[in-house]
């Protein structure tokens, strides 16, 4: 089993794993780290080493994923844990790759694949999405 943790800024991070536990239901391996506004640096610091290294002991691998790749988040746990061996951190987190990747992680340990099928989710799931035209309809002979 392979640790997931969601850090971003503000209500991101909360909203991120409420949404899933709505979805998927409470999963113990994953868990949420939010950067407050008005945070004083060092003491976000502290807790990404103490959510990180928690989940690294429980679990021996972990995939930390954060809102926007440059942002504080991002920056942080990178100076931290972008050398570790046991730990990935992924930027543009959405639903759809938490929640594959939450479930991929339960039964895998390993990083790199879950990693890799992730950032596809992810990226997959981000479509410009439109209601055909009525001429587009008829031209298919399919409708909505």
């Amino acid at each position: 089993m392979i640790g997931i943790v969601v850090t971003g800024h503000g209500a991101f991070a909360s909203g991120m794993v409420g949404s899933f536990r709505m979805i998927a239901g409470n999963q113990e391996h994953v868990c949420e780290l939010a950067f407050e506004e008005g945070e004083n640096l060092q003491a976000f610091d502290d807790k990404i080493r103490q959510t990180v290294q928690g989940a690294i002991d429980k679990y021996g691998q972990v995939i930390v994923l954060t809102d926007l790749k440059g942002g504080t988040p991002f920056n942080h746990v990178m100076l931290e844990y972008s050398e570790h061996p046991a730990v990935k951190v992924l930027a543009g987190t959405n639903l759809s790759m938490l929640l594959e990747g939450a479930m991929l992680a339960l039964s895998s340990d390993d990083l790199e694949g879950v990693v890799q099928q992730m950032v596809a989710i992810g990226k997959e799931s981000v479509q410009d999405c439109a209601l055909s035209s009525e001429s587009e309809e008829t031209e298919n002979g399919e409708g909505i």
